[in-house]
This record gives structure tokens, sequence and C-alpha cells, in this order.
């Protein structure tokens, strides 16, 4: 503390920061306010990460919607054609069955002739175990469902036509050419029959000539 010339005094602060900024607030527990020149700076800073973060979600959204109406949309496909591939099975199985056939103990009757032909091939090789059961259950099923089962024969020759038409073409000629091989088979067997009929009557003739003895003459003609 100094004293001036007319007598008062004059107080020194001690300690006193001349290089510090006079508007800070020195007052314990007060908020500061940043200056406007940082404030802009951090808000500038920060506008590009709000607006990139924004971008980012928005965009895994859209992707997500797109992503969940494709599988929607594939799974109204897939379910459509499932729906429609049933009911042409079920049209068509409804459509070969010949209602005046009843399924109910006839088709019984066809598993027994499958299960017929697994029984007696147990003990043989695969190729038998695959073959006779096969033709067993078909046998029944022709024998117990005639109609159904030429409904089906019918059904099946049509789509292979259609699906393989060279298979069904090679199929038909050697179906053609069993049938003309049993034709000629059975007309070469009538003609052979003939011929050997004929061969006895005129052997049967030339025994009684040279016996004396009338063939001709029947047993009761001869008991007279």
């Amino acid at each position: 503390m100094y004293r001036s010339l007319k007598g008062s005094s004059i107080k020194a602060e001690s300690k006193r920061k001349f290089y510090e900024s006079t508007t800070e607030n020195t007052v314990p527990g007060l908020p500061t306010q940043a200056l406007p020149t940082e404030q802009t700076a951090a808000q500038g800073l920060e506008k590009p990460k709000v607006d990139f973060l924004q971008e980012n979600i928005k965009n895994a959204r859209l992707q997500l919607i797109e992503y969940l109406d494709l599988a929607k949309e594939k799974y109204v496909e897939q379910s459509e054609q499932y729906y429609k591939v049933e009911r042409q099975v079920t049209d068509t199985l409804s459509s070969l069955h010949d209602k005046r056939e009843e399924l109910f103990p006839n088709s019984l009757y066809v598993l027994t002739g499958f299960l017929t032909g697994v029984v007696f091939t147990r003990r043989s090789n695969i190729l038998v175990r695959a073959t006779v059961p096969l033709v067993c259950g078909v046998t029944a099923f022709r024998v117990f469902l005639p109609s159904t089962f030429a409904n089906v024969s019918s059904w099946f020759d049509l789509y292979q036509k259609k699906t393989q038409p060279d298979l069904w073409t090679k199929k038909q000629e050697l179906y053609n050419k069993a049938g003309k091989l049993i034709e000629d088979t059975d007309k070469a067997t009538t003609e052979t029959e003939a011929v050997v009929t004929n061969y006895l009557e005129d052997l049967k003739k030339k025994v009684g000539t040279y016996a004396g003895l009338n063939v001709e003459q029947k047993v009761s003609e001869k008991k007279k």
C-alpha cells in the first residue's frame, strides 16, 4: 500500500495476470460460453458427420425394404407355382380314376399284389427284387382296376409323347415290330397247323388204301 501526495491510499493488486483475457469468467460454478468462432467451427465439423450417418441409415433401410419386398415376391411366386402343380395333379388323378371302380378294396388288392412280389423275391438278386414286385403290382392294377389302368396308360403315353418324342417314337416302333412279330407268328402257326393237318389226312388215306381199310368210316358205323 502506498500513500499519494494528498494523503489518500492507493491499493495495488497482488499477482495480477496482465496477459490473461479480460473476458474470461473467473467465478467458479458458472457456465462458460464458447466464442462464436469456436461454435461455428464445431458445428461445421459435426454437420458432415450427422449427414453421413443419416444417409447410411437411409440407404440401409431402403435396401432392407427392397430385400423384404423381393423375398415376399419370391414367396408368393413359389406358392402360386406349388398350388398350381397341386391342382393339376389332383385334377389329373381325379380325371384318370373311373368312378365306377371302387378305390378302397381294389387299391388294397393292388398293394397286396406288390407286397406278394416283394415276399417272393426277398432272397433273389437286386434286379429281380426291383422288377418282380413292380410287375405284380401293375398286373394287379390291371386286373382289379381295368378302366383306370387304361386311362393311366393312355395319359402316360400322351405325356411321354409330349415330353420325350424321340423315346416315344422308338417305343412305338418297338411296339409295332413286336405286334407284327406276334401276328406273323400266329399266321405261321395257323399255316403250319393247316399243313400238318393236311399231311396227316393224306397219310391216313394212304395207310387205309394200302391196308385195305376204310378210314373214312366212322366208329359208330363200324359197330352197326
